[in-house]
């Protein structure tokens, strides 16, 4: 397999909400549309895959205009390489994108895409798996910040489209979050919630919403990044307690 051509250009899309989490707003995605051209040259048959690389600073360390630049260098330097297997390619990878995992990602994307339309398979089986996957997921969706009312409207509105998980961000105004999750709940009763601090909250601020939401009428599926990513001991203090999954993003 032989890389013809791997390109970026940028794709920032308006947001029909604002995307509002504790540490940073978007109102429009900052994100690198990643096309991959690749041929496979026992046959000469040719096939393109799509990636993407999408940005959130300060939770990805770096923005829209680095990563077009990075994957820009990144297509000198994979134009007219060859793979032969995930190995090889990733060790391509290592070299042209080893220090950024953002542009990384939309490349490789991209790249497993374009192999997977040529072998006619879906990219899970380029992967490694046998057969069809043996097992479903159950997508959630994201509610940002927003007046609590506004984020209840949200619930019922993706609700009535089919989804039973929500991801609440929380972090920025602990009695708001309190009474959004108490709202979104008596609305959306019965759901999932996956709570999302994003670093905006102390250990024990967070255990206060786990708290409330162990009242209400939901399943509380996880925590995610409650505290500063530096803050090992609060994180390590809620998972004692917490009786749910806690997870790190921004510590990682």
């Amino acid at each position: 397999m032989r890389i013809l051509k791997l390109e970026a250009r940028p794709l920032s899309i308006p947001l029909a909400e604002p995307f509002v989490i504790a540490t940073g707003r978007i109102d429009t995605t900052r994100a690198a549309l990643v096309i991959a051209r690749v041929v496979d040259e026992s046959t000469g048959r040719p096939a393109r895959g799509i990636g993407e690389a999408a940005a959130l600073p300060p939770v990805t360390s770096s923005d829209q205009p680095e990563i077009l630049a990075r994957l820009r260098n990144a297509g000198q330097v994979l134009a007219g390489q060859t793979f032969t297997g995930h190995s090889s390619l990733q060790a391509l990878l290592d070299d042209a994108l080893g220090d950024d995992p953002v542009a990384r990602a939309g490349a490789e994307a991209a790249l497993l895409d374009a192999w997977a339309r040529l072998e006619e398979v879906p990219v899970h089986a380029i992967l490694g798996s046998e057969g069809a996957p043996s097992f479903s997921l159950t997508s959630d969706v994201t509610i940002p910040i927003a007046t609590p009312a506004h984020m209840a409207e949200l619930a019922v509105s993706w609700r009535a489209r089919g989804f039973r998980s929500f991801k609440v961000k929380v972090g920025k105004d602990l009695d708001d979050d309190a009474r959004a999750l108490e709202l979104i709940a008596h609305a959306t009763p019965q759901c999932a919630l996956r709570l999302d601090g994003n670093e905006g909250l102390a250990a024990r601020d967070a255990m206060t919403l786990v708290s409330i939401v162990r009242g209400l009428d939901v399943t509380l599926e996880g925590c995610e990044q409650p505290c500063a990513r530096d803050d090992v001991e609060g994180m390590a203090h809620l998972t004692a307690l917490a009786g749910c999954p806690v997870i790190a993003d921004e510590s990682c």
